[in-house]
């Protein structure tokens, strides 16, 4: 029976099984692009034990998610890092007159100034590597040089007391920016959500590295087509460098107090 099937499957055309694998996978919710309204839905039920906290929107580009962000939740401080020049002067005018404030830096592992690399001034695709997007047909030679902050030092420079809940958009290198987290990641951090995929190829890390940061003190859930699902357990099969949504809450017995 086996070698009947491997000789059907044999004969199906490449590009077939290729469009098939790629439905799979959306349907898991590998390789799907989420709105930005779908994104902050799950966030919020995600928040909605929380009471009072502060968000952070660390990678905001042109405030698409902030501004969604802030008409949902009104009454919410909201804190839009963004380090490059020209996606930044947008952000700045686009919320003026609002509760958003904007902060002209990134956040890293450590303090420190670095070139910030892109295809266009503006880009959403801006990371701090120089990503090899030529399969793409994607120039990725501009760049300039941008100031970088841990998440701890601003948390305690601007004296944040509340709970805080994170959106992590930085191309890669989310898992740096939460290494330079490391004491906010005790107690004070309540909800992450972060993007895992083709850009973890150019800062050469791995859902692992995620993994091991963060399950101790949260849960980590995925976001697909069926909404959230637990990842209960690392395995290999989460090392997919497609667009992948993540949330990681932390755990009720690590609640902030």
């Amino acid at each position: 029976m086996k070698r009947i099937v491997l000789a059907i499957i044999a004969k199906i055309p490449y590009p077939l099984i290729d469009n098939i694998s790629h439905l799979m996978l959306k349907l898991l919710g590998v390789g799907r692009i989420p709105t930005i309204q779908e994104e902050i839905k799950f966030l919020g039920m995600l928040a909605s034990d929380l009471g009072e906290f502060v968000f952070l929107d660390i990678g905001a580009n042109e405030g698409f998610y902030s501004l969604e962000f802030s008409r949902r939740f009104p009454n919410i401080s909201i804190y839009a890092f963004e380090p490059g020049s020209t996606a930044f002067s947008i952000l700045k005018t686009k919320t003026h007159n609002t509760r958003i404030s904007c902060i002209n830096r990134g956040i890293g592992e450590k303090a420190t100034t670095l070139d910030l690399y892109y295809d266009f001034s503006g880009s959403g695709l801006a990371s701090l590597s120089q990503r090899n997007l030529s399969h793409m047909n994607i120039d990725f030679n501009l760049k300039e040089t941008i100031s970088i902050v841990t998440l701890d030092e601003w948390l305690i420079d601007n004296k944040i007391l509340e709970k805080v809940v994170i959106k992590m958009d930085i191309e890669g290198h989310e898992f740096f920016a939460l290494k330079g987290a490391s004491e906010a990641l005790k107690t004070k951090i309540q909800l992450i959500q972060f993007e895992f995929g083709g850009a973890n190829i150019d800062s050469k890390t791995y859902f692992i590295d995620l993994w091991n940061l963060l399950n101790l003190d949260y849960d980590i859930f995925k976001l697909t087509s069926n909404g959230l699902r637990l990842v209960k357990n690392y395995s290999e099969n989460c090392e997919f460098f497609l667009n992948t949504t993540y949330y990681a809450k932390r755990k009720a017995k690590h609640l902030f107090h």
